[in-house]
C-alpha cells in the first residue's frame, strides 16, 4: 500500500500522468474510426448454410436501444450484396447484437459489416 501511494504521489507531483484520465501505452492509440463499433465484429457457430454475425457498440451517454443493420456480401469490395437485416443492441444485452445469417453456398467466403442509424460503419468481417 505504501508503494502504491508513493507511486501515485510521485506521478502527481511530477505531472507524469493525470490521476483522473485513462491513458494508453505510447504505442497504442484508441481506434475511433469505426465508432460506435469500438469492439469490432465476429462470426461464430457456422453450419453449412448459416453463421451468426456479432458486434458490440458503445452507446455513449444514451440508454435507448440501438437498431443496427447487418449486410452480407459475396465479395471483399462490398459490391455484391447478398442479404441484410436488423438486430437491436441494448442495455440488457450489454450493447451487443447478433444475427443468424443464411448462407447461399457452403464452403464459400462471405464478407459482412454492421451499420447504425447515423451511417457509422463497422470494420468488415470475413466468414465461411
Amino acid at each position: 500500500m505504501k508503494y502504491l501511494f508513493a507511486c501515485l504521489l510521485c506521478c502527481f507531483v511530477l505531472g507524469l500522468a493525470p490521476l483522473s484520465a485513462q491513458t494508453l501505452p505510447p504505442n497504442m492509440l484508441a481506434d475511433t474510426a469505426h465508432a460506435p463499433f469500438l469492439h469490432g465484429v465476429a462470426s461464430f457457430d457456422p453450419t453449412p448454410d448459416h453463421v451468426i454475425v456479432w458486434t458490440k457498440v458503445d452507446p455513449g451517454p444514451s440508454i435507448a436501444p440501438i437498431t443496427l443493420t447487418w449486410e452480407l456480401f459475396a465479395d471483399a469490395a462490398l459490391t455484391q450484396l447478398i442479404s441484410s437485416g436488423t438486430a437491436v443492441a441494448d442495455q440488457p444485452t450489454d450493447w451487443t447484437a447478433k444475427y443468424d445469417v443464411s448462407l447461399p453456398n457452403a464452403g464459400t467466403f462471405y464478407w459482412y459489416r454492421w451499420q447504425d442509424g447515423q451511417g457509422n460503419v463497422s470494420v468488415v468481417g470475413r466468414t465461411k
